[in-house]
């Protein structure tokens, strides 16, 4: 049965904290010549999503500060590389230093979503692959449905549009992590 971003809602229907107040943030993939991103209102509201192009980092920094001025997020996602990763290339350290930077000087929250966070939301929905994931979000998510990439080949290198799929998933993975259960706020409030 596939989901609608109804149903996904009421997978991780929000409790607690963040059921008090609708927060704004802005999930980005960054690989060494362009950067993904997906701008949620929470729990589900998809409002904007797209790949962009970009330079060398000093150039990247106007593109980031004004995507971040033009959509208030309260909080900005990345995903954490880990060192020596296929993801660990010198340029997109530049530009995540470059990113990170922009957001604490506009007083904006970061958080980074692991490897591991994204595998164990995923797991569960019963969705490995990077296609699969894909597939699930355009399940999920209507509106990018006509974006899924095509499923890649072996020999094939990854589809230009892969990367807004990543900052999707990295979205939804920060969004599934960061929920705080009934079981917790009732112990909080005893």
């Amino acid at each position: 049965m596939a989901l609608g971003a109804e149903e996904f809602g009421d997978i991780r229907k929000p409790t607690g904290v963040m059921k008090e107040r609708i927060i704004r943030l802005i999930a980005f993939d960054v690989r060494p010549r362009r950067i993904a991103y997906t701008v949620f209102e929470t729990p589900t509201h998809l409002l904007d999503w797209g790949v962009k192009m970009v330079g060398p980092s000093p150039t990247a920094g106007p593109r980031v500060t004004s995507m971040l001025k033009a959509y208030r997020p309260s909080v900005l996602v990345l995903r954490s590389i880990s060192s020596g990763s296929r993801r660990d290339h010198p340029r997109t350290q530049e530009l995540l230093s470059a990113i990170e930077a922009e957001a604490k000087q506009s007083v904006i929250t970061v958080a980074f979503v692991t490897a591991r966070e994204l595998e164990v939301f995923f797991r569960q929905h019963g969705r490995v692959t990077k296609d699969q994931i894909a597939e699930a979000i355009g399940e999920w998510f209507p509106q990018l449905a006509a974006q899924v990439p095509p499923q890649r080949k072996a020999w094939q290198p990854e589809h230009w549009r892969m990367p807004l799929f990543d900052a999707m998933a990295t979205a939804m993975a920060y969004l599934a992590e960061e929920q705080v259960s009934p079981d917790a706020s009732l112990k909080s409030s005893e």
